[in-house]
């Protein structure tokens, strides 16, 4: 029997990321410390995370949540990509030391092979959205590097570049 990952599971964990992502954003913007669960999300992405929440910080909050909205379901995917892979190497870590029938461990492994094959296929769906988000961050980047140069250029870096700089 094929198992699926029923569609609440992936609508919870696409608004769970999409909340972690605005309250990263919001601790950005106002220039507060993130909190150490922040830093091992942030960490634990499969994209460069803080890069992005770091240029969206830049953008009034009604496109950067625009943005962040569009982002919450590739990066959720994506994340739960890895969480079902590392899951996958240990179960048949344990598979490999315990004594359990070859025709037992066979369909154990048949299972965690189509848990996998799964989620590769909902991430391959999502594959023009999360190259779309590579694009989007290059873009955004470089418009804070044009914004930077026409600054430097009027004088005005070293009064952007402090208001960058985290509060008391």
């Amino acid at each position: 029997t094929k198992t699926t990952t029923p569609a609440t599971a992936t609508t919870g964990l696409t608004e769970l990321v999409q909340n972690r992502l605005k309250a990263i954003l919001d601790t950005v913007r106002s220039r507060g410390t993130l909190s150490s669960s922040d830093i091992d999300f942030v960490s634990a992405a499969p994209l460069p995370l803080y890069r992005m929440v770091n240029a969206l910080s830049t953008l009034t909050p009604e496109v950067a949540d625009s943005y962040l909205a569009q982002w919450a379901e590739p990066l959720a995917l994506l994340m739960a990509q890895s969480w079902v892979d590392s899951a996958a190497r240990q179960a048949r870590q344990a598979l490999s030391v315990a004594k359990v029938e070859s025709a037992v461990e066979e369909k154990l492994d048949q299972q965690i092979r189509e848990v996998q094959e799964e989620i590769r296929n909902r991430v391959g769906r999502t594959q023009f959205v999360m190259g779309s988000i590579q694009v989007e961050i290059e873009m955004l980047e470089r418009v804070e590097r044009a914004m930077m140069r026409n600054l430097s250029a009027h004088g005005l870096e070293a009064a952007y570049q402090f208001s960058r700089q985290p509060g008391p």
